[in-house]
Formats: structure tokens, C-alpha cells, sequence
């Protein structure tokens, strides 16, 4: 469905400046998953249970999802219904780190608060102090609140933050919300499950989900995009056609040699990392990508991050490098927040080529210029490895993205093991780091093809058809004339002739 067919259902309520403003955005069709959502959490939601959870995979457009319901819901309340509690916050939106509730709240304050009026506030530690946020919320009058859980809490127990109107609570990342110590700060916030509409996001509904899910969503909650069938009293399980990785993301692994030193590993990963850079940058200019090419590396370590940032750019002067001015920054959770904020401001601007990061930037944050993602070792776990290589390939990308393994030849068996039993994805072993890189370009290029072939054999169909049709057109006359002249031989006597048709 297009998004301007969503204005001309005025059950749906959308006007057209939030049309306008997601086509800037570059938004002209939902997907499945999106309309399903729209459908399911707003207008069938006196059906049955209005909770639902959204399981989807990652770069599939969730937050979107999650959103235009709510939009939907406010733009359709009519102004009696309204007026008695016209100053209270009337839904939130709890997420596990800053950058991703500031992307969340910049998406959510055009959608609501500069296509239609409805103001938003953002409420987040480690930005500025709790008096101020007070001071916005109190001043603004907030319909949605996007924050994290923690400054929510305080904001709620200051009674700057009232929750007890609130129609629809929003968790996204509901796994990394639990894994980051967040649960109970969240079961604070949020109202008792039935008292309001409940929806959760992720992209991997595993782990110790199930048991939270049953405190926080009503029985018989809607499932959209996964199916989510109960394995064990441990977790859910997903089933789906596809992996929970975005479709447009190619798999592979190379191993690189080993030391027990951390500022060798370094060296070792650096050098890696920058073969693989160059590399892509030498595909990328031979294909008909005209956009800048990034890499995001992650690591487990915030010492690790910091040493390999050092060791790239001492690495890029000593391969010389240093003509092609390449930018390198370091992102994790104990930079201060201001250097996080611009450091993700410059990669979306694409002035910056390659970031080192620990799993604060796994998440949900959104870089449309990362072509390849490399993992300098293992990830913690399956799940990590879903977000992480989901930052590869988004929507806005150019071509298709690769999430490249860096591993040493002692854990080559985990590729199997570990990553493509537990992941749902196929993994190519590569001989040279450089193929990773040729790899994207080869599978864009023969996704062009196919793209290019469909078409061409989609406007011969239509050309034979409309010769068809013509030729048709043309026996009929030709019978039309061949009666009239029999008729006129006869005597005015008309003579239907057998299969008129030919």
C-alpha cells in the first residue's frame, strides 16, 4: 500500500502534510508488516486483545510500525473526547539507550509534532538534568513521551511525569531492555497489563521474553511480522520463512592470525579492517555507487574499541593511505554524550568512514550509508549477531550490505556451529578479506540484472498483449465488413457467418 492511499481511507485519519513528510523521508509504500500493524493495533484493537507484539526483522521498518498507530488513534479522537484530559501525556515510548530514543523521538516529532501539531517531548540521563526535562514536559504538554526507563522513573516519581491517562505504551528492543538490568525500572513505569494498550518491538523474541511478555501484555496479544510460538518455560522462539536479518544482507568469515595481546589484536584487526575498506572502496567506484562508502566494526570491549580506532589511523598513515582521508571515530558508553551524538550525526552524514563500536550502536540506530558491517570476533551471543549485522544493507543503502566475521582459525567451527544454526543464514568462508567487499558489489549487480531482465520481459509481455489485443481488433473489423458485404450479395439478407472469431 502507498502512503498516499492511507489518506484516502479516512478510517485511518492521516493527513496529508504526514504523507508530504514521509515522502521526504524517502517512505512511499508500506510494507506487510507495516500496514498489518496499522490494521491490527489501532483498528481492530477493541477485537479481542489490543496488545501486540511486533517481531520483525531488523531494518524492516518497526519503529514506523509502532508509531502510526499512535498518530492514528490521536488524529482520529475527536475533540469532546479529548477535552477532559487535554494536557496529559497520553503515550510513551521506552527504550534501552539514548541514541536510539533520539532517533525514535526525531522520527516521532516530525510524524506528530510538525506534520500535525501534537507535541513530543524526550526524556533522557546523561543529556542534561532531570529539571529540565520537568521543565519541557511541564511547559510543552506532551502527547507522546520518547524516552529511556530510568529517567522516566525519575521523572514519575518527581509527579512531573503523569502516566495515569496514558492510552498506549510503547517498548521497543524489549530483549536489550531486559539484558541491560532495565526490568524493573520498566515494570515501574509502566501501567498494569488490560489498563491500556501495550506494544513491544524487537527483531529477536528469544531469551527470558515470554516470562515478561506474560507481566506486561493482556492474554491473547496480536503477533505481527514473526510467528512467535511458547518453546520452553525459558523463551520464545521465532519462526519465520526468512532469518531475522534483513534479506539484503550477504554473510561471510575470514580468519585472521592470533595474540594474547590486546594492542596486537588491535594491529591485527586494524589492518584487516582497513584491507576490507579499501577494498570496498575500490568496488563501490567501479559500480554505479555514487555515494560514499562506511563501515561499522563492532568489538566487545570499550578498551579494545578505543585501541583499534588508534591502530587504524596509525595503520592508514603507514599504508599511506592518508590522500583518501580517512575519518575513523570510536563510539561507546563512556564518551560523553555529546561526541556519541555527533559522531552518529557525522555518519549520517557520511563524513565518516569507518566506526568502531561496542553494542550501543547495535541496536536500532539507523546509518543508511554502512555497506559493511565487520564483527572483530564473535558476538556475545545469536542475538547480538542479528542487530549487529542488521546495521548493514538499510533502507537508503545503495547496494546490498555484508556482514563480514573476523574470527581466528581456532573458532572457524562456530561459523557453523554458532552463528548459521542459531541465525537462519548462510555464512561464505572467504580465502582474502577483500572479497567481502566484491561480494556486496556481485550480489548488487546481479540483483540489477535480475531487476533489469524482469522488467524487460514485463514490457515484452505487455507489448504482445497489446499486439494481440490490436490484431483481435483487427479480425473483428474484418468480419464486421465480410457480413456486410455477403449481406449486400444476397439481397439485404444477412448471412451470420461460423466462428466469427479467428
Amino acid at each position: 500500500m502507498s502512503v498516499e492511499e492511507i489518506v484516502e481511507n479516512p478510517t485511518k485519519g492521516v493527513t496529508g502534510k504526514t504523507v508530504q513528510l514521509l515522502r521526504t523521508l524517502g517512505v512511499t509504500r508500506w510494507t506487510q508488516m507495516q500496514e498489518d500493524a496499522m490494521d491490527k493495533l489501532y483498528l481492530e484493537e477493541k477485537e479481542n486483545s489490543k496488545d501486540g507484539l511486533i517481531c520483525a526483522s531488523t531494518g524492516s521498518g518497526k519503529t514506523y510500525a509502532f508509531l502510526m498507530p499512535v498518530l492514528m488513534r490521536f488524529l482520529l479522537k475527536s475533540d469532546d473526547e479529548d477535552k477532559e484530559d487535554k494536557t496529559k501525556v497520553k503515550a510513551i515510548a521506552v527504550l534501552p539507550t539514548r541514541e536510539l530514543a533520539q532517533q525514535v523521538f526525531e522520527k516521532a516529532k516530525g510524524l506528530f509534532e510538525e506534520a500535525n501539531g501534537i507535541n513530543v517531548c524526550l526524556c533522557v540521563g546523561g543529556v542534561r538534568s532531570h529539571e529540565k526535562d520537568a521543565e519541557d514536559i511541564i511547559k510543552r504538554k506532551p502527547k507522546l513521551v520518547v524516552g529511556t526507563p530510568g529517567r522516566m522513573l525519575e521523572l514519575k516519581k518527581l509527579n512531573v511525569l503523569d502516566l495515569s491517562k496514558i492510552e498506549v505504551q510503547i517498548l521497543d528492543e524489549i530483549d536489550r531492555l531486559l539484558d541491560g538490568g532495565f526490568e524493573n525500572d520498566v515494570l515501574d513505569v509502566l501501567r498494569p497489563p488490560g489498563s491500556c494498550q501495550t506494544i513491544c518491538a524487537t527483531a529477536t523474541a528469544r531469551g527470558n521474553l515470554r516470562r515478561f511478555l506474560n507481566k506486561t501484555l493482556a492474554f491473547g496479544y496480536k503477533e505481527i511480522g514473526g510467528k512467535v510460538t511458547t518453546t520452553d518455560e525459558n523463551g520464545l522462539e521465532v519462526h519465520n520463512s526468512s532469518s531475522e536479518i534483513g534479506g539484503n544482507v550477504a554473510h561471510c568469515a575470514y580468519a585472521i592470525s592470533k595474540s594474547n595481546s590486546d594492542n596486537e589484536t588491535a594491529q591485527i584487526y586494524a589492518q584487516a579492517i582497513l584491507t576490507a575498506f579499501k577494498g570496498l572502496v575500490t568496488a563501490s567506484s567501479s559500480s554505479s555507487n555514487l555515494e560514499k562508502s562506511q563501515c561499522l566494526c563492532f568489538v566487545e570491549t570499550k578498551s579494545l574499541c578505543d585501541k583499534i580506532e588508534v591502530a587504524l589511523q596509525k595503520e592508514s598513515m603507514a599504508q599511506g593511505t592518508t590522500n583518501q582521508k580517512i575519518q575513523v571515530r570510536s563510539l561507546h558508553s563512556s564518551l560523553p554524550q555529546n561526541q556519541r551524538d555527533l559522531t552518529l550525526l557525522e555518519a549520517r552524514n557520511r563524513s565518516i568512514d569507518i566506526i568502531v563500536a561496542t553494542d550501543v550502536a547495535s541496536r536500532g540506530i539507523d546509518l543508511p550509508g554502512v555497506e559493511l558491517v565487520i564483527h572483530c570476533g564473535f558476538p556475545k551471543d545469536s542475538e547480538s549477531y542479528v542487530h549487529r549485522s542488521g546495521r548493514a544493507g538499510r533502507p537508503g543503502c545503495n547496494t546490498r550490505g555484508c556482514a563480514l566475521i573476523l574470527h581466528s582459525p581456532e573458532d572457524g567451527g562456530k561459523v557453523s556451529a554458532f552463528i548459521e544454526a542459531e541465525t537462519n543464514v548462510r555464512v561464505k568462508r572467504l580465502t582474502d578479506v577483500r572479497e567481502a567487499c566484491a561480494f556486496i558489489v556481485e550480489d548488487n549487480r546481479e540483483k540489477s540484472d535480475a531487476s533489469i531482465k524482469e522488467e524487460r520481459i514485463e514490457k515484452e509481455k505487455k507489448e504482445r498483449l497489446g499486439e494481440n489485443i490490436l490484431i483481435a481488433q483487427r479480425f473483428q473489423m474484418l468480419d464486421e465488413e465480410l457480413d456486410g458485404l455477403q449481406s449486400s450479395m444476397k439481397g439485404g439478407t444477412k448471412t451470420k457467418r461460423k466462428g466469427g472469431k479467428r
